[in-house]
């Protein structure tokens, strides 16, 4: 998924924390869109952690 973009809402647990974690591990740029920033920014820093990828970011809803 290199060179793709994705925006994944509800990102910081549950199903949309592993489809940002899986997402992110084939290169896509993820773009977490949440309403906790705290939960969200630590869960993007454990993403990029684990896969390597450093284009993940989160966005307030």
């Amino acid at each position: 998924m290199k060179n793709k973009t994705v925006i994944i809402t509800g990102s910081n647990k549950g199903i949309g924390k592993e489809a940002a974690k899986q997402i992110a591990k084939l290169g896509a740029k993820v773009y977490m869109a949440c309403r906790s920033l705290d939960s969200a920014n630590q869960v993007r820093d454990e993403i990029i952690k684990e896969t390597g990828n450093h284009n993940v970011f989160v966005k307030h809803l």
